[in-house]
């Protein structure tokens, strides 16, 4: 008796490019960047005009910054992969 691996619901083929072939993914990405950045610029405004310039704030500041940049780079890497 063979078996036949399940592969799963065949899905449609959804075309995800607008007319000039530049991914949706990628301009939903941009767009929640833009959106991202101007939200960090003003939080690191207030980190630094309201906070108390110790060194928790700019280890905060630091580490906020560092960690979007790893996760936005892992997420533009990733829209190769789709």
């Amino acid at each position: 008796m063979q078996l036949s691996q399940y592969l799963g619901p065949i899905l449609p083929d959804f075309v995800t490019s607008f007319l000039a072939g530049i991914p949706v993914f990628l301009i939903i990405l941009v767009i929640f960047f833009i959106m991202y950045c101007i939200v960090s610029v003003i939080l690191i405004y207030h980190w630094t005009q309201y906070g108390m310039k110790s060194v928790t704030v700019l280890f905060a500041e630091t580490l906020f910054v560092f960690v979007s940049l790893f996760l936005f780079t892992l997420s533009f890497m990733s829209l190769n992969y789709l």
